[in-house]
């Protein structure tokens, strides 16, 4: 009895870590999907007062990130950048969005 209780434990410590496996791996794409959209905005907002554009690029393998530039007026800019990434189904998204003064 007491060798069934013990085969009981260790699967249920082997689920645990293969979540949190699932989990790490999850956080460290999510890391790289922010870390993306933060260098995008950075490159942009060093443009000074970048024209009206959009475009696409893959930073790293798994994320692919989407970028724009909008008009606001003469003298202001919205920047805009999503990142997707593969969460194991479904795929998430990291959105970040920053207006400029020109």
């Amino acid at each position: 009895m007491a060798l069934v209780l013990f085969d009981g434990a260790l699967l249920a410590m082997a689920g645990n870590a293969a979540l949190l496996v699932r989990l790490h791996a999850t956080a460290n794409r999510r890391a790289a999907a922010a870390a993306a959209a933060a260098t995008r905005i950075a490159l942009l907002r060093a443009q000074g007062c970048p024209d009206a554009a959009t475009g696409t690029a893959s930073p790293a393998p798994g994320l692919v990130e989407h970028w724009a530039v909008a008009r606001l007026g003469a003298t202001a800019r919205l920047l805009y950048d999503s990142v997707t990434y593969d969460a194991r189904a479904p795929q998430a998204a990291f959105v970040l969005r920053a207006a400029l003064v020109c």
